[in-house]
């Protein structure tokens, strides 16, 4: 069974003030103060939750004010090189005689959602996929809800997305899913000729919406 849960979080303050830092939290969330061993107690408080749930610190900081969410889960990275799955797709559907793979992207910046725009922008085509077959583990769910993102959007280094033909999708499917890093791969949608350029998403609950490409900076890689 995975895991992903807010396991507590860090108050970031510019001051040189901790004392006053820690009172004004500590009053604010209704928390007592515990102070920490001498080798930490001149940079962090510990406020304590009394419910027992979250290790909650407030720290001085030189850098602007802010706050850290300590999220435990486990999820594992799937950073990994992609030249070997894309050799066997290669090798089992070739770009020949109008079939084949027409587009192969990585889903880096911007994830799924973002290069499934570019696709369909340059090649002047509609998108439209199902949101039930697009493959999200659980644990990447958990903490995507916990954060309140669209795993849509967030960049997977070791992960690609391949635009084949029709006729050649079920061939194409079993080259990836014969690959170790292809066990989980799936037709996650079509192309359609209406409206060109949109991407549309087919809802779990039945109903259909755009999906655009990212607005505003995409989340930090750390890889």
């Amino acid at each position: 069974m995975h895991k992903s849960r807010l396991a507590g979080f860090i108050i970031d303050c510019q001051t040189m003030d901790l004392a006053g830092a820690a009172d004004f939290w500590g009053a604010a969330l209704g928390m007592q103060q515990r102070q920490l061993p001498s080798d930490e107690a001149d940079r962090y408080v510990h406020l304590v939750d009394p419910l027992a749930r979250l290790n909650i610190e407030v720290q001085t900081v030189t850098h602007p004010s802010r706050v850290q969410l300590d999220i435990e889960t486990d999820v594992v990275s799937d950073t990994a090189p992609l030249n070997g799955l894309v050799a066997d797709l290669l090798g089992q559907v070739a770009g020949s005689g109008g079939g084949g793979v027409r587009a192969l992207r990585d889903a880096t910046r911007g994830g799924v959602a973002t290069i499934l725009n570019e696709i369909a922008r340059a090649a002047g085509v509609g998108i439209l996929v199902t949101e039930d077959d697009i493959p999200v583990r659980d644990e990447v769910r958990g903490a995507s809800e916990l954060l309140g993102i669209d795993p849509m959007y967030v960049a997977c280094e070791g992960r690609l997305v391949a635009v084949v033909d029709g006729q050649d999708a079920d061939r194409a499917l079993g080259a990836l899913r014969a690959h170790p890093l292809g066990e989980q791969a799936a037709i996650i949608g079509r192309v359609t000729a209406e409206p060109p350029g949109i991407v549309q998403l087919k809802t779990a609950f039945g109903g259909t919406r755009i999906v655009d490409m990212l607005v505003g900076d995409p989340l930090p890689r750390i890889c």
